[in-house]
């Protein structure tokens, strides 16, 4: 969502109708404050999620504080779902950044000196905007901005697009390692009368709209459904073992995916393979100083720095043989540790968060057990990707969005899943995060859905030649 994306305005309240195709899912209210030299600007979503008979709303509030000018001042963002709470929130204090994300004993905190430099918010785009609605063609505009989602400061291009009536145009979002993009309908003010973007496996378009027709009844969106991929052939348990080879159509486009801990792959013009083997011998993988410096330190989703998981996780580790008895270990506590209730696939949870609250989905699972290994000396990354599924929320036979971690345990990396229990060869990693941010999870998830899984069969080896 863009916010402040629009010419000058003063205070103002206005309503969005959240679209997926020409179902209504959800709705938006922005509200606009100016105050001694300051604008709030804040944008309210809410979307109905689940599937047929059982749903959850998906409330996400996002607010910006900028000085007149546009400089940034302060960013927060809220996500509340039945799962559970995330807050984060940056601040602008001098020339630094001082970012706090979670709430309560959730809550963890740091300073970034001098990230605060030059940061802008959309509100210093109004002019630009307001430009294109009068009919002119200004040069792209960029700006550094700080985005609540990817964490990371972050460039901001907005552009006008090449159409001859429509006035279009795009705002992109790069930072150091993923790029997001939305096209939005100004009006002849320069104001944003609709917007489109891509949300996990869904087109998302948010329509400007009366205060009556955004707060009509929602239609329930079914998210999980739409991340669903059907296997090939129903996977019986021998093969889960065993070695299974797996082809993609990739459009065209040839993808970098993740090698190790039992994965291999490569691509022949437009099929994309990927070769899984749970239980053959880890192919041997030198982990480079910067890769183990990455693989260890504390993150602001991994904070292994936490005085009660660094706690826990080397007492569970103390007195295990060697690095791959200590994941096993703390692999069952976070099992045995996390909620089994039901869960919806939403939000995504620190690992202090999943330690505190012992709720959440694989995500949570992934990030506290990537943390814990960290806190007992092993590297460790988070996979993100999908696995099979006998059966899931009224579907058999799937592949199913999934995370779970990757340790280094002393010659290759080895994967473990608190989730599930065990790693076997329908674990498909799509994308590998150091950090464990959701930017990097959900840039995993997007390629699993621009994939096609066209085939996969177990490979048996060849018998050997005898006199």
């Amino acid at each position: 969502m863009a916010l402040a994306a629009g010419a000058a305005n003063a205070d103002s309240h206005r309503w969005q109708r959240a679209l997926v195709g020409e179902r209504k899912v959800g709705q938006v209210e922005i509200t606009r404050r100016e105050s001694e030299g300051h604008i709030l600007e804040t944008e309210t979503l809410v979307l109905e999620l689940g599937a047929p008979g059982r749903h959850v709303s998906y409330r996400v509030v996002q607010s910006t504080e900028s000085a007149s000018d546009g400089a940034l001042l302060r960013a927060v963002r809220e996500v509340k779902t039945r799962e559970g709470h995330f807050l984060v929130e940056a601040r602008a204090s001098g020339d630094d950044l001082e970012v706090a994300n979670g709430a309560g004993h959730a809550k963890s905190s740091q300073k970034l000196p001098g990230a605060a430099r030059s940061l802008k918010s959309d509100v210093f785009a109004q002019s630009w905007l307001a430009a294109v609605g009068r009919g002119e063609n200004p040069a792209p505009l960029s700006f550094q901005s700080w985005d609540p989602v990817k964490l990371a400061v972050v460039e901001v291009t907005w552009r006008r697009l090449p159409d001859t009536d429509a006035l279009r145009v795009e705002r992109r979002v790069q930072s150091s390692n993923q790029l997001t993009a939305s096209t939005l309908q100004l009006d002849a003010a320069g104001h944003v009368v609709r917007e489109s973007m891509r949300l996990g496996s869904f087109d998302l378009v948010l329509v400007e709209s009366s205060e009556a027709e955004a707060r009509a009844k929602n239609e329930v969106l079914d998210h999980v459904s739409q991340q669903l991929q059907k296997a090939p052939y129903r996977i019986p348990s021998k093969d889960m073992r065993a070695k299974i080879r797996y082809s993609f159509d990739n459009h065209g486009v040839a993808p970098q995916l993740p090698v190790g801990a039992g994965q291999r792959t490569w691509t022949d013009g437009q099929t994309t393979f990927i070769q899984v083997c749970a239980e053959c011998v880890l192919d041997p993988f030198a982990l480079s100083a910067e890769d183990r410096k990455l693989a260890l330190q504390p993150t602001r989703w991994l904070q292994s720095d936490d005085a009660r998981i660094a706690q826990r996780a080397r007492s569970l580790a103390a007195s295990a043989r060697d690095d791959a008895a200590k994941m096993k270990r703390l692999t069952s506590f976070v099992r045995e540790h996390m909620s089994v209730e039901r869960i919806d696939m939403l939000g995504y949870g620190t690992a202090v968060e999943a330690f505190t609250t012992r709720r959440g989905d694989c995500t949570e699972y992934a990030v506290l057990l990537a943390a814990m290994g960290r806190a007992a000396g092993i590297p460790t990354r988070v996979a993100i990707g999908s696995v099979y599924a006998r059966h899931f929320e009224g579907h058999r036979h799937v592949f199913v969005p999934h995370a779970w971690v990757q340790a280094w345990t002393g010659s290759g990396w080895q994967s473990f899943d608190a989730a599930i229990g065990t790693f076997d060869s329908t674990h498909l990693a799509f994308a590998v995060s150091y950090d464990g941010s959701p930017a990097n999870h959900f840039a995993g998830a997007s390629l699993a859905h621009e994939l096609t899984l066209i085939s996969a069969a177990r490979v048996v080896p060849r018998k050997s030649a005898t006199n």
